[in-house]
């Protein structure tokens, strides 16, 4: 995993189910992925407490400066 995160650019993760699991993977990339500019994140459902997750995402160590965590609601990016 680490050689393959120094060379990812980009994350999509479609259809994501927010648990710890979830959430331990999305810090993982983001703290080791030095060139990494965006992950896309398309739940797999809505819930009420989708905003406070992606300030908690916004908020993890990130290697890349350039990092952008962008959470889609509708499902949009393909």
């Amino acid at each position: 995993m680490l050689y393959l995160a120094t060379h990812l650019r980009e994350v999509k993760l479609k259809r994501y189910l927010r648990t710890k699991r979830g959430m331990r993977l999305i810090k993982l990339i983001l703290a080791k992925s030095p060139v990494l500019i965006r992950i896309l994140i398309n739940p797999l459902y809505v819930e009420s407490g989708e905003f406070k997750t992606l300030a908690k995402l916004s908020k993890f160590q990130q290697a890349s400066p350039k990092a952008k965590v962008v959470y889609d609601m509708d499902g949009s990016f393909d």
